[in-house]
């Protein structure tokens, strides 16, 4: 699971924190240094491309709440032409930065938060 990706992640991290001590981890044993929490209730996401991140990076993107992944809620990556059923609990990596994705919406009587994790690339220029 790209050892080598999540080792350049964490060292940056450790660079930082000995840059600024006021810095900390978001979460312990993450090598990631951002978060977001997208509370819904029906998250959906337009496609893009998350360009101020690592261009050969990653992210996690997970999905919470209940809804029917067979009806909505999907991901979709545009590049490799791909939709994903997505259900409630399920993470994928994705590169970000790379490749145009978005997620089908769900109906009005569901609920869908989502979960993103990572790291922006200015803070690898910047270290």
């Amino acid at each position: 699971w790209m050892p080598n990706l999540m080792k350049q992640y964490t060292d940056l991290q450790v660079e930082l924190i000995a840059i600024n001590c006021l810095f900390r981890a978001v979460f312990p044993d993450s090598p990631f240094c951002a978060f977001t929490m997208n509370m819904g209730p029906r998250t959906v996401c337009i496609g893009h491309r998350d360009f101020w991140n690592l261009v050969y990076g990653t992210c996690p993107i997970g999905a919470l709440g209940p809804f029917n992944h067979r009806t909505g809620g999907h991901i979709i990556l545009h590049e490799p032409k791909v939709i994903f059923e997505f259900r409630h609990g399920d993470v994928i990596f994705i590169p970000s930065g790379a490749v145009t994705h978005e997620n089908v919406p769900i109906t009005e009587s569901e609920t869908r938060y989502s979960f993103t994790m990572y790291t922006a690339g200015g803070l690898f220029r910047y270290v």
